[in-house]
């Protein structure tokens, strides 16, 4: 499969709602490269915990972005964009198409509260929402959600799908918008 015009498939949403392993599946797939926006930070600068403890505020917000400059110029790749990059104003400047990957609340309660219990797992430690109350986690899901849905183009409804399925579903919504054709 080809993407058009030497674009991008990035996949946004909340942390947790499985744009790293649907990412890895599409690339997979589709022959694609791909890029975790999160995962590249930490190759380039350490892990995210860390940095953002040892970091001034500014120092930090400098290093991400570096990052995004480096994912703004890619092409035909697939990009998983950290939960705060596909919220903010500079996802719009990513030559591609944006895909919410939106489960249901309680899905995303039920992968969080599964997270919690793992206080070791460095990619856990970088999503700080995970060690919330399920009522503060409600809250965050409502204001993220109303960002999200402003920078996507599409948004996918997850709940209940396996990854596997979500790739699946991703694939065939862009050959039906003709956003990718087969080869």
């Amino acid at each position: 499969m080809c993407i058009k015009n030497d674009k991008n498939i990035v996949l946004i949403g909340m942390s947790a709602v499985g744009k790293t392993k649907v990412g890895k599946l599409l690339a997979e797939q589709m022959n694609l490269s791909y890029i975790d926006e999160d995962d590249y930070f930490e190759e380039q600068n350490g892990l995210i915990h860390v940095v953002r403890n040892e970091l001034s505020d500014e120092d930090y917000k400098n290093k991400e972005r570096l990052v995004r400059k480096h994912i703004k110029g890619l092409s035909n790749h697939i990009i998983s964009a950290g939960g705060q990059f596909g919220m903010s104003d500079e996802i719009d400047d990513v030559n591609g198409i944006k895909i919410q990957l939106k489960p249901s609340t309680n899905d995303i309660l039920k992968k969080y509260k599964k997270l919690s219990e793992d206080k070791t797992s460095a990619s856990n430690l970088r999503r700080k929402l995970v060690f919330k109350s399920p009522s503060e986690i409600k809250k965050q899901i409502k204001i993220r959600n109303k960002k999200f849905k402003s920078k996507a183009n599409i948004i996918l409804d997850t709940t209940g799908l396996r990854k596997e399925e979500i790739a699946k579903l991703v694939i065939k919504t862009l050959i039906q918008i003709g956003y990718v054709k087969k080869d």
